[in-house]
């Protein structure tokens, strides 16, 4: 029993990956420092300070805010799914917070932070090429210990900006199998409702073909576990 419940967790935990598809990474991404930190200021023009930036480009000024520009061409065929935008501007395990608001057209769609770095865009924009903004806050030192580590605690970097779209059954059998293996943590080691969940949720996961996790016939077999559950 014990061994189930542990590789459930295991596959659950793997599958989580796997709820978004085709991801894509932006053509271009450009940088411009803003030191004055005014409030509710829309994102700068064309004639403004950008500097190219790319994956692991990273500041570690304290109390400063940052615009990241970021145009992406979103596919004609994702009209059809829920597209999904992830984002993370942290510093890794240097830290791991990070604060930030995302516009579209220079309008505010979705505040962002490591709680919260996943976003659904506008399927509409399909076949077009998307312009977004995030204004990044660098964070600032608070407490007597950490001053000793300024250089650990403030900064951002871009660490991920992906785009793709979400499989509906995967996102669903994710949700649902999770639910199912906190009901069973929770509930008397004894409980015939315990037995049960944790049967019928292997029985679903026994479904899946893991062989080449991703590709067509892992989705199809995911589809299948779903409908099981």
């Amino acid at each position: 029993m014990f061994f189930t419940e542990k590789k459930l967790r295991q596959r659950i935990d793997e599958l989580s990956q796997y709820r978004v598809r085709d991801w894509q990474y932006p053509a271009a991404l450009s940088l411009c420092y803003d030191r004055e930190g005014v409030n509710g200021v829309l994102p700068p023009g064309d004639n403004a300070d950008w500097l190219a930036c790319g994956p692991e480009t990273q500041w570690r000024e304290k109390d400063i805010y940052a615009w990241l520009r970021i145009d992406w061409h979103m596919p004609d065929n994702w009209q059809q799914h829920q597209v999904i935008g992830h984002f993370d501007f942290s510093l890794g395990r240097d830290r791991r917070e990070f604060e930030a608001l995302l516009f579209i057209d220079e309008l505010p769609w979705s505040g962002l932070d490591q709680n919260h770095p996943w976003v659904v865009l506008p399927k509409e924009r399909a076949g077009s090429t998307v312009r977004m903004y995030c204004r990044i806050w660098s964070g600032i030192l608070e407490g007597k210990i950490r001053q000793h580590f300024e250089a650990f605690h403030v900064g951002n970097a871009i660490h991920t900006v992906r785009f793709g779209w979400r499989d509906e059954a995967c996102d669903d059998l994710y949700y649902t199998a999770l639910s199912a293996w906190q009901s069973v943590m929770a509930l008397d080691e004894n409980s015939a409702d315990r037995a049960h969940l944790l049967h019928q949720t292997d029985l679903a996961f026994n479904i899946i073909d893991w062989r080449q996790p991703g590709d067509e016939a892992f989705y199809k077999s995911v589809h299948q576990a779903a409908d099981q559950l």
